[in-house]
């Protein structure tokens, strides 16, 4: 497309890093004009194409076994959008704006460096697990990723570009 890109990391090391409102984050985006790139490696295929058939043609499903590919789609975007991840830390070291998405993980610890980072984690009630650094949640319910709307997100999102473009 010619409009702004939005690349999303879906994937992470343990189940219980990975937000699962992906594909109604990318749905939210490609409503509101902007193309989305679903990055990852074969292990997120079932996740890209889950998110892509959400959402429609300005989704794209860009997983593949080229790391290399998914760096420079990370390069491209306006803003790479990832739960805890190699996603993560690959798009804020090449200097996209980055997002990236903590329940059980603590972003003082794992934050993307990047000046134009920004971390997003459930804040309405103080969770007594979290962060609990574990890869299968133990209390079962997941509220730590759960409870971060997709909405809140994309609205993050849009907040972050307005503020690159500003500048």
């Amino acid at each position: 497309g010619t409009g702004p890109a939005i690349a999303l990391g879906p994937g992470s090391v343990g189940a219980s890093k990975r937000w699962t409102y992906y594909p109604e984050a990318a749905r939210l985006f490609a409503e509101r004009g902007f193309d989305v790139w679903v990055v990852g490696g074969p292990g997120e295929k079932a996740l890209a194409q889950e998110i892509v058939a959400a959402g429609g043609p300005r989704i794209r499903d860009l997983t593949g076994t080229d790391l290399r590919n998914g760096a420079l789609a990370m390069a491209a975007a306006s803003v790479a959008i990832a739960n805890d991840s190699g996603l993560m830390h690959i798009a804020a070291a090449i200097g996209t704006p980055t997002m990236g998405i903590f329940g059980p993980t603590d972003p003082y610890l794992w934050a993307p460096l990047n000046p134009l980072a920004a971390t997003v984690r459930q804040t309405r009630s103080k969770l007594p697990c979290q962060p609990c650094q574990r890869t299968v949640c133990t209390m079962n319910d997941h509220r730590c990723m759960r409870d971060i709307a997709a909405e809140e997100v994309v609205e993050i999102a849009q907040r972050v570009l307005a503020q690159i473009n500003a500048r």
